[in-house]
């Protein structure tokens, strides 16, 4: 999902004046989410947990006020759902979790209990996420630009250059480097200019994230 199309979390009103309890139902969508019905109409939506923690049951009288520390308190289990189903798909950094966070409007509370929940799960842990990122990404792209993801995504700078050198599958690097380049060099076979094709080559490697100087070093032994 864009971030476009990342819905926030809204809290909805609850009635003027409160009202009391008539019925709960269980939510046929979401059996962990109970409908709250005040005097016989539908007022708002609960996870169950809070009906529980509150005593929810018919007959209650609920304030405004009531109404409203319900809702605010039921926004941590819709963020943390939503938190859930985004790390179903990938790992993510805690960056990334904070980031999506935002996006759903959560305050700076709730944020926390989520944060502090996911991380109870063992779900989220930088260094963990590091070194597998990194070690998918060495095999087809180069060190710079490994770097420089794990950055974007939240790394720090200084765990992200040692976790890159430390999970570098490569045991010769300057083989390495002469492989790939020679690979990068045939690539551009079909250019008669031999500056036109190293030119090329050297920016093809570059922007894959091998060093400049580590390329001519290479291409200089291969290149007419």
């Amino acid at each position: 999902m864009g971030v476009s199309q990342i819905k926030p979390i809204i809290v909805p009103e609850p009635p003027e004046n409160g009202g009391t309890v008539t019925r709960l139902s269980w939510q046929k969508k979401d059996p962990h989410r109970c409908s709250v019905f005040l005097d016989d109409s539908f007022a708002f939506g609960l996870h169950v947990d809070v009906v529980s923690a509150h005593g929810l049951r018919k007959g209650v009288v609920l304030s405004l006020d009531d109404c409203l520390a319900l809702l605010q308190e039921d926004v941590y289990y819709r963020a943390l759902k939503r938190i859930l189903s985004h790390l179903a798909y990938k790992p993510r950094t805690e960056k990334e979790l904070q980031d999506r966070l935002d996006r759903l409007h959560v305050d700076a509370s709730t944020r926390k209990q989520v944060m502090e929940k996911v991380r109870s799960m063992h779900l989220v842990h930088d260094e963990r996420y590091a070194e597998e990122f990194a070690r998918g990404r060495l095999r087809a792209y180069g060190p710079r630009r490994v770097v420089r993801e794990l950055i974007q995504k939240g790394i720090p700078e200084t765990l992200a250059e040692k976790t890159v050198v430390a999970c570098n599958p490569h045991d010769d690097p300057d083989e390495h480097m002469a492989h790939v380049t020679e690979k990068a060099w045939n690539r551009y076979r079909t250019e008669s200019d031999p500056r036109t094709r190293s030119r090329k080559t050297i920016g093809y490697l570059v922007r894959r994230g091998y060093d400049v100087e580590e390329i001519k070093v290479a291409l200089s032994l291969i290149a007419p």
